[in-house]
């Protein structure tokens, strides 16, 4: 290397020093450097030279690199429900329910003769019981021709049925005078007990009063009356005689009956002297007496009818109808028939025995009265 470089060189590295020295903070003063002549200034320079500041490191100051800032969340984008969504589903207005209406009895039948609350059933094709009680009648509740009834729902009058005339009655109206008896004679089974047949009296020892029952328009005697039984015969407390002969039930007299052991066969048997076209029949179920001394009530003492049968004869042709009562109506029980005869058997399928702790209970059935209608 000739003069000239070496002096070049070494004036780099001088630089290089004075800017180390003031990075370092040095208190020496490079303000006036030695002043380089000839072969010395080489000496120093190399001397100087042998620094062991890496000159790649030694003049880049370093400074704290800043703390990086935490990267910032960026916030959810924000959501809006589109234009056509529907709207949230709101519970639907509560409503009452609906109500049935109640069924409506649009047709009535009108009873003809011969017909019994059983066949009305089988002709609008009903049950008796739905018959009854669309009526409010019950199985012994008297019927007559002209006497309209309500058809229950789900029945249907048959065709070539005669039309209700709208003057006729309903059902739980009086019947018409001329085809049924009058109401003191035949009253319903819901109807109460007479009073005179009520149970015993204020004053044991006053007699008894006679029921005495007018003659209903169109009844009719038979010319003889047959019973199952000899006749019996008995007294009231006093020692007066009492007669239970058949031909009583005929007498007008609920006060007096015939009786019959239980045990054996009850029945009454009436013939006519000609044929006879009945359209009711009925009885008074029971012993409608009070004892004139004792004030003895003798109706639960004695059994009373609970089912009977009738059987009609015209002489050649034989038809019969069942009939049921009710217990503690003392009053006439009757039922619509329709059936030419000569002779009539009434004929008692059960009875209502007294009560269990009846302190005198009797094993004879007695009936008061029985009523034949014609026409």
């Amino acid at each position: 290397m000739n003069r000239l470089s070496r002096v070049a060189v070494s004036a780099q590295l001088a630089t290089a020093a004075v800017v180390v020295l003031a990075a370092c903070g040095s208190g020496r003063s490079y303000d006036n450097p030695p002043e380089i002549a000839g072969e010395s200034l080489v000496t120093v320079v190399t001397t100087t030279s042998t620094s062991t500041v890496p000159p790649t490191t030694a003049f880049v100051p370093q400074t704290a690199a800043p703390t990086p800032a935490p990267p910032t969340q960026a916030p959810p984008p924000a959501t809006y429900p589109p234009t056509n969504a529907p709207a949230p589903p709101t519970d639907p207005p509560t409503t009452a329910p609906p109500t049935t209406p109640p069924p409506t009895i649009a047709q009535r039948y009108t009873v003809v003769g011969g017909d019994t609350l059983s066949q009305i059933a089988n002709k609008l094709g009903v049950s008796l019981n739905a018959l009854l009680a669309a009526n409010q009648m019950t199985a012994s509740s008297l019927i007559v021709p002209g006497q309209e009834l309500a058809v229950p729902e789900g029945g249907s009058v048959p065709s070539g049925t005669p039309a209700p005339q709208p003057t006729a009655p309903p059902a739980t109206q009086t019947p018409q005078p001329t085809q049924a008896p009058q109401p003191t004679q035949a009253p319903q089974p819901t109807q109460a007990p007479q009073p005179t047949q009520a149970p015993q009296p204020t004053n044991p020892g006053a007699p008894g009063p006679t029921v005495t029952l007018p003659t209903a328009q169109g009844e009719v005697t038979p010319n003889e009356t047959e019973p199952s039984c000899p006749t019996e015969s008995g007294s009231n407390a006093d020692g007066t005689p009492v007669s239970f002969a058949a031909s009583n039930v005929f007498d007008h007299n609920a006060t007096t009956a015939w009786r019959c052991p239980v045990g054996g066969p009850l029945e009454l048997t009436f013939t006519f002297a000609e044929p006879v076209h009945l359209t009711s029949v009925g009885l008074i179920n029971g012993y409608a007496k009070l004892d004139p001394v004792l004030g003895t009530d003798r109706y639960p003492q004695n059994h009373r009818v609970r089912a009977v049968t009738w059987t009609f004869s015209d002489g050649t042709n034989t038809t019969t109808v069942t009939q049921e009562f009710a217990d503690g109506n003392r009053g006439m029980q009757a039922m619509s028939v329709d059936a030419t005869v000569m002779t009539v058997t009434l004929t008692v399928d059960s009875t209502f025995p007294p009560p269990a702790d009846h302190p005198d209970p009797r094993a004879e059935l007695a009936i008061a009265e029985v009523q034949l209608i014609a026409g």
